[in-house]
């Protein structure tokens, strides 16, 4: 017999795409204006070569856009984790559907506003100095994202000493005037 879902829960997980989306979308903002373009000299013949060091912007633009999908994984799942009371499988399947469509997110807003930044140069000549639009270069920088926030989810669920995770409040602790904490008594009073 299957388990029932908890409808707050997945309102809870559906809360967290979202978020998580958008703030993978602000991000890709940020990277689209901070990434740096990769600098052309065009040659004769329609032909163009890259200026003095200007192939390191490509790898810094991988690099911005992993640093920026490690740190929206790590806050994203430290986030979810302090949601206290949808601790949970079904809230980390939300965090994990949002991290992946936001790292998806983020590389296209991301992307367009590099393109507004960098647009493509169609009537060039022979000497001319031209930008290239930057990119991310590969697929595979979109894993990092979900990968970062389901590792410290997860490493955060291993750490937690309780079965329930801490959604139920843990039962009050013992005073120290009381006697029921320990032999499971009425709480006495002792008078002198």
């Amino acid at each position: 017999m299957r388990p029932k879902l908890d409808p707050s829960e997945v309102r809870a997980a559906a809360r967290i795409v979202v978020a998580v989306v958008l703030a993978s979308a602000i991000g890709g903002i940020g990277w689209g204006m901070l990434v740096p373009a990769q600098h052309f000299l065009v040659l004769s013949g329609g032909r163009a070569t890259s200026l003095t060091s200007e192939s390191n912007h490509q790898f810094d633009a991988v690099a911005l856009f992993l640093c920026l999908g490690l740190i929206l994984g790590v806050l994203s799942a430290v986030a979810v984790w302090l949601w206290r009371s949808v601790r949970g499988a079904v809230v980390l399947a939300g965090l994990l559907i949002g991290s992946m469509v936001g790292t998806a997110a983020a590389a296209l807003v991301g992307l367009g506003v590099a393109r507004l930044r960098f647009p493509e140069v169609t009537d060039v000549t022979v000497g001319q100095i031209v930008p290239a639009t930057p990119g991310i270069g590969t697929p595979m920088a979109l894993i990092l994202q979900p990968f970062a926030a389901a590792l410290v989810y997860l490493l955060l669920v291993s750490l937690n000493p309780r079965d329930d995770l801490g959604v139920t409040p843990a039962p009050a602790a013992a005073g120290p005037d009381s006697a029921s904490a320990i032999d499971g008594s009425p709480q006495a009073h002792v008078t002198e």
